[in-house]
C-alpha cells in the first residue's frame, strides 16, 4: 500500500526451547532489513501467542523473505502472518476544499483509531545472546554481580518515542546492588534507564517492576549490567512495552498470565 500504511507484521507460532535464533524480515530482491524478531519460549511447540514486529516503512506490492538466522535447526513453528497497519478504506492523503464547500453538519462517523501493540516483545531472561558472570537455573538467570552482564540482541523498539517503558520480572533477598540498562555496548552506547531493585520477600519471591527509560528508536542491543553490589537480583522475563499502567499482559512464561503492572 501508500507510505505508511502498514506498520508492522503479526506473527502467531510456537517455540519450546530457548536456543536462541531470531527471525529477519527482507523484501526479496530488495536490499536491506525491515524488521527482525527474537522468538520467546511459548511453553511448548503446541502453545502459539501472537507477537506484533515493527517493520521499516514499505511501499507498493513485494515479496517478503523471512529468514531464520542463528540458534540451531528448532527456532519456532510459524502458524500464519498478518499484516497489521492502517485500514485501507482510510485515504492515505486528505485532499484540500475551500472553506465554501465544506458542509455545515457534523459527519455521521467518528474519526477511525488506529490501536498500536502495546506489547512489543516478551524476553525470557535465559535468552540472552551473550553474557559473563551469572548463573542460569531453570528459567531463572541469578548470581547477577557487579560488572556482569547480559546482553539481548536485536530488539526493535519502533519508531522514536514508541518504546515508552521496559518491566523486568525479578526476586531478591537482599537490598544492596542496582541495574543499568544499555543500548548496545555499555562502553560506547547510551545509558537509557536504570534500577535500584528493592527486597522482594525471597530469592523466589518474583515481582514485576516498571523502569522508565529515555526515547529511543530502532533496532539495538539491550545490555543490563551490574552495579554497586554482588547477588543483585535472580531475573525471570523482560517486556519491552508500550501502554498505559494497569493494562494485563499476556505472558510468554509457564505462567497462565503475568501480574497487573501497575506505576
Amino acid at each position: 500500500g501508500p507510505s505508511g500504511t502498514t506498520t508492522s507484521i503479526r506473527i502467531r507460532y510456537s517455540k519450546g526451547n530457548s536456543s536462541g535464533g531470531y527471525l529477519k524480515l527482507k523484501l526479496y530482491r530488495i536490499a536491506g532489513t525491515i524488521g527482525v524478531f527474537t522468538p520467546s519460549h511459548t511453553g511448548g511447540w503446541n502453545t502459539y501467542i501472537e507477537e506484533d514486529i515493527m517493520i521499516a516503512d514499505v511501499v507498493g506490492i513485494n515479496d517478503l523473505l523471512l529468514l531464520f538466522k542463528d540458534g540451531n535447526n528448532l527456532i519456532m513453528n510459524l502458524e500464519w502472518i498478518k499484516l497489521i497497519g492502517i485500514p485501507s478504506n482510510i485515504p492515505s492523503s486528505i485532499p484540500s476544499v475551500e472553506t465554501s464547500q465544506v458542509p455545515s453538519v457534523k459527519p455521521s462517523q467518528e474519526p477511525t483509531t488506529i490501536s498500536l501493540p502495546k506489547v512489543i516483545l516478551h524476553i525470557p531472561a535465559t535468552e540472552y545472546t551473550q553474557q559473563m558472570g551469572t548463573e542460569t537455573n531453570g528459567s531463572v538467570v541469578g548470581h547477577f554481580d557487579k560488572d556482569d552482564y547480559l546482553i539481548y540482541s536485536y530488539l526493535n523498539f519502533g519508531p522514536l518515542g514508541f518504546t515508552s517503558s521496559i518491566y523486568i520480572r525479578y526476586a531478591k533477598g537482599n537490598v544492596d546492588g542496582k541495574l543499568e540498562l544499555w543500548l548496545d555496548d555499555p562502553s560506547s552506547g547510551t545509558l537509557i534507564g536504570e534500577l535500584s531493585p528493592e527486597y522482594t520477600g525471597g530469592w523466589n519471591e518474583f515481582v514485576d517492576v516498571k523502569i522508565d527509560i529515555i526515547e529511543i528508536d530502532g533496532i539495538h542491543d539491550l545490555t543490563l549490567v551490574g552495579k554497586e553490589a554482588d547477588t543483585i537480583l535472580n531475573l525471570e522475563m523482560i517486556i519491552i512495552f508500550r501502554g498505559e499502567p494497569g493494562t494485563v499482559l499476556p505472558c510468554a512464561c509457564n505462567r497462565k498470565m503475568c501480574k497487573k503492572y501497575t506505576d
